[in-house]
């Protein structure tokens, strides 16, 4: 048996990249069963293909409250 693995996908405005990451993600042979993905996302906005790709794929999506190093 494989070992579960958690995939952890950290993002700060890279709409092209986290889209390329996704897609790349969904062509994995890893077994469904056996993994998760979290993104860490910090962006305060998407475009819209962005959105879709997010909601599409099968990723939890976490959205933490924007902390700026002026606030640290």
């Amino acid at each position: 048996m494989k070992p579960y693995v958690t995939i952890i996908v950290p993002t700060y405005n890279r709409e092209e990249r986290l889209r390329e990451t996704l897609a790349s993600l969904e062509q994995l042979s890893y077994p469904h069963e056996r993994h998760e993905v979290i993104v860490i996302d910090q962006t305060q906005t998407h475009e819209p293909a962005t959105e879709q790709a997010l909601q599409k794929a099968d990723v939890r999506w976490e959205r933490p409250a924007f902390a700026s190093l002026t606030k640290a």
